[in-house]
């Protein structure tokens, strides 16, 4: 599981075409750029996927207990006025 985003690249030399991958992210407020070699394509386009539903998960898990705290708060005040 890592963050990012997997690109390809084409480095022209001599009227010849070189393709290569990276890998841009940013970690702790940082821009880092990775390259990638083709056997690990696959699997590094698997960890980002990967990472991106474990961020889904858990910005849904963060908005829930949002919710559930701010329910209980309302239910509390309403035993209090009682």
């Amino acid at each position: 599981m890592r963050p990012g985003c997997l690109s390809k690249q084409i480095y022209y030399r001599n009227d010849k075409k070189y393709p290569y991958y990276q890998i841009g992210y940013i970690y702790r407020m940082k821009s880092h750029t990775e390259y990638v070699r083709e056997e690990f394509v696959s699997e590094v386009r698997e960890q980002i996927k990967n990472y991106r539903r474990f961020k889904r998960l858990t910005n849904r898990w963060v908005d829930l207990v949002i919710k559930h705290a701010k329910l209980k708060m309302k239910i509390k005040v309403k035993e209090s006025d009682k």
